[in-house]
């Protein structure tokens, strides 16, 4: 089935700063939303054009292999497994970090209680966007610049990982496009991100400290601040 919102794809800009490229998208039945990057490089006569395909996959139980292999052995950074916003109050991250994250994560899967999407370019998983119920990630209220009063009627996206070797080629954009898409599909109504604060001197932020994703890839996709806005991470929303 279609994912509802997904016939109003359409094309799309590039909000991770990585080129001038656009994104087109189309549903495919077996393989999920798939994304045609489109390069244009201006030439005296003519433009060159690279295409590349992402394909975008909702989580789910059979897909924890290619979530595994994307992950490795570090847990894509830390031993973290996708788990930093979902430690329970009173839980050492020191003590759950590495083997125990990856068994916590794989029983959140195959139980269907931690959802996402995997991005793929040539079969091969390179990325992967955490979305939930607000509430299923329990730190982010133990956050005091990131408490809400509303977080009951919210949906997050608060953890992005792509495979180096694929970054800034809308990879992250492609994700969190589908992510919005199979929010709605399963009834959220209220998104929220949580992207790093752009640095004063405009520099790109290094990919170790945007995992939680940049504003403009959250900005190109609709979303508008609406709290910590002097942060060092924001607190962004946009409507389904």
């Amino acid at each position: 089935m279609t994912p509802r919102g997904a016939a109003g794809f359409g094309s799309f800009e590039d909000g991770e700063g990585g080129g001038t490229g656009t994104l087109r998208a189309r549903w495919n039945a077996r393989r999920g939303l798939e994304f045609y990057r489109l390069d244009g490089v201006a030439g005296p006569t003519r433009a060159r054009v690279r295409a590349m395909t992402i394909q975008v996959r909702d989580l789910g139980p059979p897909l924890w292999p290619d979530y595994e292999k994307l992950f490795g052995k570090n847990g894509a950074c830390g031993g973290c497994w996708c788990m930093s916003w979902r430690v329970k109050k009173g839980e050492k991250w020191a003590e759950l970090k590495g083997d125990k994250a990856k068994r916590r994560m794989r029983a959140l899967i195959g139980a269907g209680e931690a959802h996402g999407v995997l991005a793929y370019v040539d079969g091969e998983p390179v990325g992967w966007c955490a979305y939930g119920r607000r509430t299923e990630f329990s730190r982010l209220d133990r956050a005091p610049s990131l408490a809400c009063d509303d977080a009951e009627k919210v949906w997050s996206l608060p953890c992005f990982y792509v495979k180096n070797g694929f970054r800034g080629q809308g990879v992250a954009k492609a994700m969190l496009d589908a992510s919005l898409a199979f929010m709605k599909k399963r009834g959220a109504r209220l998104a929220e991100g949580y992207p790093v604060k752009p640095a004063k001197s405009g520099e790109p932020i290094p990919a170790a400290f945007a995992w939680t994703g940049t504003r403009p890839l959250f900005s190109h996709a609709g979303f508008e601040v609406v709290g910590n806005r002097d942060g060092g991470k924001q607190r962004v929303r946009r409507a389904l």
